[in-house]
């Protein structure tokens, strides 16, 4: 990822005459949250200021034909086509910046009907005494796949007399929050940020529609070059966590340029029925969503013979391991996951990436989930999602190692090795405990965040942030980003500043507090895979001086 973001700041750096506002993006209104979250970080990472003017894709594309000055123009794939059969859209292939759903939502603090099958919906609508959609006129994507499914249900006529029309699908969420409508139905990245708005869930599969949004370069730009950077930008795996945020999955192709390896990645979810968490609770629809890379092999007996599972960190998704800073060194021809060879599961653990997760609405009546409940749920992605019952490795690094060391415990006959990395098999106590309870305590006492059921993010709290990187930074990584005091605190606001671009205090917190059920010692005798535990000397989460791997792991 360094590698990426010092080329593009290299690349933005040569191009002459770069100022304010050098590079302009007419985009969809549904990718709004992220491209705007991408304002306050494209500067630092390209070099390039990043200037915003949103619309229905319909008016968008309206804008472009109609000479309207751009350098990049965010939209489906299917409207991007017909700009460059107009010659106004550079031909040579779009970049695609993710997927995303349609949703169902109400009013905040309101009753969420159930809508998890298409009889649910149709009860929901018929239910409901107003209903707030995108108007199909304005040529939003919404509003005319809206106007066609209710006429493929034979509702149309049905609800005609109380559905309210709005210029885009925000506008209708916007209604929705001042009680204008009882339930407003659109893209979830234009469900999820308005204030005052819960997200009920996705539309049932049957109902769906999932859109993905691509950029293109402008054939008009007046800096083709600076376009290109931007783009590359909003692709890195900087800004997929921000787009995971807004509700996109990540796109079918994410490697898209990010890495030298040649991968070819594939999105799936396995949605669990009746999900029970070990506090007691239960999620009717657990949402679990995972990455592949390589082919399975299945043996003669129809045995999946060489998956590996790969479990990512606190902070992080499956995703991470696409980074060319692993990628590049782990899954190409001849590295030790050579993806010609194995089967590589990467699932975003619940409450991360395209996983349920508290901030798709429930906020804290979202079942409280521990480590225990992380495993559970990959362990069900991997044996009912994906029909596999046997794992060549089992890898995890950070958070991800820990859940490692649980998996060769509650499953020892699952797998050939286990290799926990930056992972100890103790209790989290000590320093590594008082670092996490302070995030929890910064959220918890922020006066903004009240109980969670906060209607604008919680600031203060991201005060606090800049510990992680100050807990999992290198020490000459740290001097070399704050070698001044000035500079210092320079770092410090961008460390801030990077944080609450993509950061949900619920989802936090949940993150955070899992930790507590974590104590693998009493049961490490039950492991019976070969085990290559992997730590590091400079590691504060895992300090080597406590002597704790010596000491249970003589």
């Amino acid at each position: 990822m360094r590698r990426t973001l010092l080329a593009l700041v290299v690349l933005a750096a040569s191009l002459p005459g770069a100022r304010a506002e050098d590079v302009k993006i007419l985009s969809a209104a549904a990718v709004k949250t992220p491209l705007v979250a991408a304002q306050a970080l494209a500067q630092a990472a390209t070099g390039f200021d990043l200037s915003l003017d949103f619309g229905t894709a319909g008016a968008v594309r309206n804008k472009i034909a109609g000479g309207t000055p751009a350098d990049v123009v965010v939209l489906p794939p299917s409207r991007l086509d017909e700009l460059v059969k107009q010659g106004l859209v550079e031909a040579e292939g779009f970049t695609t910046l993710g997927t995303v759903g349609l949703g169902i939502a109400v009013k905040g603090g309101n009753p969420r009907p159930a809508i998890a099958t298409e009889t649910d919906i149709r009860t929901a609508l018929v239910s409901a005494p107003s209903i707030g959609l995108a108007d199909p006129a304005s040529g939003a994507t919404t509003g005319l796949y809206f106007a066609k499914l209710l006429k493929t249900m034979n509702l149309d006529e049905v609800l005609k007399p109380k559905i309210k029309l709005y210029s885009d699908g925000t506008a209708a969420m916007e209604a929705l929050a001042r009680g204008e409508v009882a339930l407003a139905a659109g893209q979830i990245s234009e469900i999820k940020p308005v204030a005052g708005v819960d997200l009920v869930g996705p539309l049932p599969d049957a109902l769906q529609l999932r859109t993905a949004y691509a950029a293109g370069i402008v054939k008009q730009a007046h800096a083709p070059e600076a376009a290109k950077a931007m783009v590359a930008f909003l692709t890195s795996t900087k800004m997929a966590p921000v787009f995971m945020a807004a509700g996109f999955d990540p796109p079918t192709d994410p490697t898209h340029g990010a890495t030298s390896v040649k991968l070819d990645p594939k999105q799936g979810d396995y949605i669990a029925p009746n999900f029970h968490f070990q506090s007691g609770e239960t999620l009717a629809q657990l949402k679990l969503h995972y990455t592949t890379i390589g082919t399975p092999k299945i043996d003669a007996a129809g045995h999946v013979t060489n998956a590996v599972l790969a479990l990512h960190g606190t902070t992080g998704t499956g995703q991470n391991f696409l980074a060319p800073s692993l990628a590049d060194f782990l899954f190409g021809p001849g590295q030790p996951l050579d993806a010609s060879k194995y089967f590589i599961i990467m699932p975003d653990g619940i409450g991360r990436g395209g996983s349920s997760k508290p901030s798709d609405g429930l906020r804290m009546k979202f079942p409280h989930y521990g480590y225990g409940d992380l495993v559970e749920a990959q362990h069900t992605v991997v044996v009912d999602g994906l029909h596999i019952d046997h794992l060549r490795l089992v890898l995890g690094t950070s958070m991800g190692g820990m859940h490692a060391w649980l998996w060769g415990e509650r499953y020892p006959n699952m797998m050939d090795a286990i290799m926990p990395v930056a992972s100890q098999p103790v209790a989290v106590t000590g320093r590594n405990y008082l670092w996490r309870d302070l995030i929890i305590q910064s959220i918890r006492t922020d006066p903004d965040w009240q109980n969670g059921d906060y209607v604008k993010e919680p600031t203060h709290f991201e005060e606090v942030l800049p510990i992680f990187t100050i807990m999992t930074g290198s020490p000459r990584v740290l001097e070399a980003a704050a070698p001044t005091q000035p500079k210092g605190n320079a770092y410090f606001d961008k460390l801030v500043a990077d944080a609450r671009a993509k950061v949900d205090a619920d989802d936090y917190l949940y993150w955070f507090e899992a930790v507590a059920d974590y104590n693998p010692e009493a049961d490490l005798d039950k492991i019976t895979a070969r085990l290559f535990a992997v730590n590091f000397a400079d590691d504060l989460l895992n300090p080597v001086q406590l002597g704790a791997m010596a000491r249970v792991m003589p």
